[in-house]
């Protein structure tokens, strides 16, 4: 069923679901959605809670890439 509705949605890329929470409670996560950057070396460079911001993360991601930015 989640292949279906990825290929209807045209979503190309690997999703992870956490049915049993674990991924969830290892990071503490107490809203969705929240999100994460983690650099080269582990270290989480950015948490976001919420919706938004895309423009700020996009430049972080950029940065941490090594790319000019947009």
């Amino acid at each position: 069923l989640l292949s279906k509705n990825m290929k209807r949605l045209g979503v190309d890329y690997p999703v992870a679901q956490d049915n049993e929470l674990a991924t969830f409670e290892a990071w503490d996560v107490k809203v969705w959605p929240t999100s994460f950057l983690i650099d080269q070396n582990g270290n989480i460079v950015q948490r976001r809670i919420g919706e938004g911001h895309y423009e700020e993360t996009e430049a972080l991601i950029r940065r941490l890439l090594g790319l000019p930015a947009a």
